[in-house]
């Protein structure tokens, strides 16, 4: 049996999700923060929680720092870092969650998101 980490999330983390996906669901369905908090985030955390030490390192000589890039079953594609603190637990602090073309460097404003129907779950 793997060891579990705890996991929470960071202020920061929240602000960047209600940024990216808002707090209401789109006209046309569009994923809210709530809604991935609900749906994709479970598994990322459970993924940081068993497999801290397999995720890549982002920062070079900083161990402590991991990230994955996934697809999740609402958002197409989601970046998420955490840090391991020194208590044992893994505080995500970044999220990248995108509704965006992979050519769009940047966000997708809430107003047009475009649905993505749920895809596989991580």
């Amino acid at each position: 049996m793997t060891d579990r980490r705890p996991v929470k999330v960071d202020d920061r983390f929240l602000e960047l999700l209600d940024q990216q996906l808002g707090e209401h669901r789109g006209p046309n369905g569009e994923p809210s923060a709530t809604d991935f908090l609900l749906v994709d985030l479970p598994p990322i955390a459970d993924l940081f929680a068993t497999g801290f030490e397999q995720l890549m390192t982002p920062i070079p000589d900083r161990p402590d720092y991991r990230a994955a890039l996934l697809v999740g079953t609402l958002v197409p594609r989601v970046l998420v870092t955490g840090v391991l603190d020194t208590d044992g637990t893994v505080k995500l602090t970044q999220t990248g969650p995108s509704n965006s073309s992979a050519s769009d460097s940047t966000s997708t404003p809430t107003n047009s998101r475009k649905h993505v129907p749920p895809t596989a779950p991580i």
